[in-house]
């Protein structure tokens, strides 16, 4: 369900670029099956914040700065980045680079997703 998925050992959090490539292949993931949203709800919602993780970390000035184009299908939801757009998602953690506050999350994500079994 997650051709992206595990990511490779030598995936490196604190690279822009490595975060970037992961960003184009969620995206790819997000709209080469226009049913995937309908047919899969929970699974298409989850790669969405995925990606917005993976588009944030290789963007970290988002929504300032200059970024990547992204899909506008893939819109700009979900508890991530409603979180990152209105400041609340790093209070307390300013020490910390975005890239590895935004791995932590990422990793603990993918975690619990794996563990959960899923009806196909």
């Amino acid at each position: 369900m997650f051709p992206f998925l595990p990511l490779s050992s030598q995936f490196e959090p604190t690279d822009a670029c490595q975060w970037e490539q992961l960003a184009k292949q969620i995206e790819m993931c997000l709209v080469a099956d226009p049913l995937f949203e309908s047919e899969h709800p929970d699974h298409y919602h989850l790669a969405r914040e995925l990606f917005w993780m993976a588009f944030v970390a290789a963007h970290p000035e988002f929504p300032r700065g200059k970024w990547s184009r992204w899909n506008s299908i893939i819109a700009m939801e979900g508890g991530f980045m409603s979180c990152w757009m209105f400041g609340g998602a790093y209070s307390g953690l300013w020490d910390t680079p975005p890239r590895l506050v935004i791995w932590e999350q990422f990793t603990s994500i993918v975690s619990e997703a794996m563990l959960v079994p899923s009806a196909q």
